[in-house]
């Protein structure tokens, strides 16, 4: 009997192209073959093979990056656009500073006037307690009715 792994997450589950490689992977290995093998033929005789094979290593491993690293469960570019994004792009530093707009025009636009009924407002008189005997509730409320 053939048995299967079944992934606990559906989501997590990627179907393979050619042996255990994903069509991503399997994408991104043939990008690097054709990239270090069009690096090496041109690049074969201008410099030592020590620096060759380095050289096509070093243009190999973006496309390794692509293809295997998942950081938080992000493929490579969908992260490296989120750090951009959040380092520099919108950075915690800011250069310009926020203006309350409503308070520049008040302080350059106020009236004295209003600027002495606010302070009235602060000292009214507080409003009369409601009544609570049943003889003044009844006499209100027919004033109200036979008005």
């Amino acid at each position: 009997m053939i048995e299967i792994k079944i992934p606990q997450e559906i989501n997590k589950y990627e179907s393979k192209l050619v042996g255990p490689l994903t069509t991503r992977q399997t994408a991104c290995v043939v990008c690097m073959a054709a990239l270090c093998a069009g690096t090496y033929y041109i690049l074969k005789d201008i410099i030592n093979s020590d620096i060759l094979y380095f050289t096509c290593f070093l243009m190999a491993v973006p496309f390794g990056v692509i293809g295997w690293y998942k950081p938080y469960g992000m493929r490579a570019e969908k992260f490296i656009l989120a750090v951009l994004f959040n380092t520099i792009i919108s950075s915690s530093r800011r250069i310009f500073k926020s203006q309350n707009i409503i308070s520049i025009i008040e302080n350059k636009f106020s009236i004295p006037d209003v600027k002495e009924m606010n302070d009235k407002k602060g000292k009214r008189k507080p409003k009369a307690k409601k009544a609570t005997d049943p003889k003044k509730i009844r006499n209100s409320y027919k004033k109200d009715i036979f008005r």
